[in-house]
C-alpha cells in the first residue's frame, strides 16, 4: 500500500523494490498486488478486497488501517517523530508487526531491521578529472536543521547542492568533486559516493558521537560502514577519511550486495510466516 512512484523519494522506491523482490520469489508472484492508495476505491471497485488470509504491507506515513486488513505490517524508513508524528502509533493496533529500516532511536525495543538496498550499478568511479570541491545533499537533512540557514551556508561555502540532479549528473558530481557534504544522516548517496571515490562528510546529530550513529544509521547484522567517511569536517576526521577511503569502498559495496538484499528477504518472509503462523 504505498504512494505513487517518486524516483527522488528513497522510501518509495524501497516499497516498490521490496514489492519486486517479492514478486519476484516463484511462490509469492501471484499472490502479491501494489497500489497506489491514491487508487484505493478504483481498486476495491474492480473486487480486489482484503480478506482474513491477506496481509497488508504499509509504511509509516499511513495512519490507521485503510484497507480494515486483520494482518498488517508497518514499515518505518524515517524515525516516528521526525517527519511523521509520533502520535501516529496511536491509530496503529499493538498487534502490528513492525520492521524499520535504520534503529533513529538508541536501545529500541522488539526491532526487526528490513534493510534492502538498491542495487544501481551506474554508480561507478569514471575517468574524469577529480576537483578539490564540494557537493552536497539536504534532503532529510531539512527535518534536523532550518532549510533557510541551511541555504545560506551552502551558498556562502560555494557548496554544489545534488538535491535536485538527474542521476547521471550526481553520479558526475561524484566523480569530479573530492568530498560530498550530506546534512541527511541516512541516505544511499553515502554509499554511493564512496563507490565513485568520493568521500563523505555527514553532518554530525546532535546526541549521537560517531560510534552511535554508525550502530543505529549505516550497520546491519552483516557489515556496518566504518571507514572512508568523515563524521564531521574536523581535520582529524578527514585524514581518517581519506586514509580509509579503500576499505569504506569496500564495506559500501558489501552494503549494497544482493547478499545482503536476500539476507534481509529471507528474515523478513521467516518472520512474517512465524509471526502469523
Amino acid at each position: 500500500y504505498t504512494p505513487k512512484y517518486n524516483e527522488k523519494c528513497g522510501g518509495i522506491g524501497a516499497l516498490y523494490n521490496l514489492y519486486n523482490l517479492i514478486k519476484n520469489k516463484t511462490e509469492y508472484n501471484s499472490q502479491i498486488i501494489l497500489f497506489d492508495h491514491g487508487y484505493r476505491n478504483k481498486l476495491l471497485s474492480k473486487n480486489i478486497m482484503i480478506d482474513d488470509n491477506d496481509i497488508v504491507i504499509y509504511p509509516e506515513i499511513i495512519t490507521g488501517n485503510p484497507l480494515n486488513a486483520k494482518n498488517v505490517i508497518r514499515i518505518v524508513f524515517l524515525g516516528l517523530g521526525i517527519e511523521t508524528p509520533k502520535i501516529i502509533e496511536k491509530t496503529w493496533n499493538k498487534k502490528d508487526l513492525i520492521f524499520q529500516w535504520m534503529k533513529w532511536e538508541k536501545n529500541i525495543k522488539n526491532y526487526n531491521q528490513l534493510y534492502l538496498p538498491f542495487i544501481d550499478k551506474e554508480y561507478k568511479k569514471l575517468d574524469l578529472n577529480r576537483n578539490n570541491t564540494i557537493c552536497c545533499l539536504i534532503k532529510k537533512g531539512r527535518l534536523f536543521r532550518d532549510i533557510d540557514i541551511l541555504n545560506e551556508e551552502i551558498k556562502n561555502k560555494n557548496y554544489i547542492l545534488i538535491d535536485d540532479m538527474t542521476k547521471n549528473d550526481i553520479i558526475k558530481m561524484f566523480n569530479i568533486n573530492k568530498y560530498f557534504y550530506t546534512y541527511d544522516p541516512c541516505t544511499a548517496y553515502i554509499l554511493y559516493a564512496l563507490i565513485c571515490d568520493c568521500i563523505p562528510i555527514i553532518e554530525p546529530l546532535i546526541g549521537y558521537n560517531k560510534k552511535e550513529y554508525i550502530d543505529n544509521f549505516i550497520k546491519c547484522d552483516l557489515i556496518k560502514l566504518e571507514n572512508g567517511f568523515a563524521y564531521g569536517n574536523t581535520p582529524e576526521e578527514l585524514k581518517f577519511a581519506e586514509k580509509t577511503l579503500e576499505k569504506g569502498k569496500n564495506e559500501a559495496i558489501k552494503l549494497l550486495s544482493s547478499d545482503i538484499t536476500n539476507y534481509y528477504l529471507e528474515k523478513f518472509i521467516n518472520k512474517i510466516k512465524k509471526y502469523y503462523n
